[in-house]
């Protein structure tokens, strides 16, 4: 199942907070940049570890052991044997040479002032150039998510879109499950002096070096995570790159702040319902039905109502309809 949940915004022509219907006229659907997505705190930012090796560091040595021939049947390697493969040495510590903006701090905090800095600095990059190139179009796999309803359309007064996840639009531009996990995300580690993202030191981290699955794995890990907080959306995401958008007022030359809006178009034959949330007023799903049925290209689709049962539970009402 893939859901798309919509809440209210300012309507200029009828002056008032009203739920979305546009897209109902014309397919399109908005593809929000990175630096635009509501989980400002873990979407595409690497997760820091400071003097401790982080779960995709060891992930990537254990892939450098299998290679170098590691005996399976021999004891199975500890930390100690990871740090060798990651290139860290237990005594290396800052040259305060190498670092001369930093003379005076004490070590310790020599070391975490500039680990911050760095990740800081980092995750900013990223960002940027990521809202430069992508769109995420966020879905959820749950249409009775109390969550969502609350969230995402307006405490219930909002609607849902059902897509057919069977129809060649998404089977071209398929769904990927976010991860919840925090050993999916991606990290900046600092030890004793070596700095390493997801294993790989930075010194010799260059993108267009990166073996595919590297890049593949680097991708997922800034894309497809999230803090476990927001485990509750049970998101599934569609990435595309923003030159592939239907309409965009982007300009591609720029990695700072992006405030315009880009749209992708999907075929009104991948819509399969229309749900209502449970606080829907009459008005407006009588507006709603009335736009559905003044386009013959969503003749085909359900209209579903849902409610709260006596439990609190979100369920469907049994009064399904089609709008024709």
């Amino acid at each position: 199942m893939l859901v798309k949940y919509f809440g209210k915004v300012f309507n200029k022509e009828l002056n008032t907070y009203s739920v979305r219907t546009d897209f109902l006229k014309n397919g399109l659907f908005r593809f929000t940049q990175p630096n635009q997505l509501n989980d400002k705190g873990s979407e595409f930012k690497l997760y820091p570890y400071f003097n401790e090796i982080s779960p995709s560091d060891s992930e990537y040595a254990i892939s450098k052991l299998k290679k170098d021939n590691w005996n399976s049947n021999s004891k199975t390697p500890n930390i100690e044997d990871l740090k060798i493969y990651l290139g860290i040495n237990p005594d290396m510590r800052y040259d305060p040479a190498t670092w001369k903006g930093l003379n005076g701090l004490p070590l310790a905090e020599m070391d975490e002032s500039t680990w911050i800095k760095n990740t800081e600095q980092f995750n900013e990059k990223i960002i940027n150039i990521m809202s430069a190139n992508l769109g995420v179009f966020s879905l959820s796999t749950d249409d009775l998510n109390e969550h969502m309803w609350v969230m995402y359309a307006s405490e219930g007064t909002g609607v849902a879109v059902e897509f057919d996840e069977n129809h060649p639009f998404f089977l071209k531009n398929v769904p990927q499950t976010v991860s919840y996990l925090k050993n999916n995300r991606a990290t900046y580690t600092y030890y004793n002096g070596i700095q390493l993202i997801n294993g790989i030191k930075r010194k010799n981290y260059n993108i267009e070096k990166l073996s595919s699955t590297e890049m593949t794995d680097l991708f997922k890990r800034l894309a497809l995570s999230k803090n476990e907080l927001w485990f509750q959306e049970k998101e599934k995401r569609i990435i595309i790159d923003l030159n592939k958008a239907s309409n965009s007022d982007i300009d591609h030359q720029l990695h700072s702040k992006y405030p315009g809006i880009c749209l992708k178009e999907i075929p009104f034959e991948a819509f399969k319902s229309i749900i209502f949330g449970y606080a829907s007023p009459p008005e407006f799903v009588d507006r709603v039905i009335s736009v559905i049925k003044n386009n013959n290209s969503l003749s085909h689709i359900c209209i579903k109502h849902v409610k709260h049962d006596h439990f609190g539970n979100v369920i469907y009402n049994d009064n399904k309809q089609k709008t024709r």
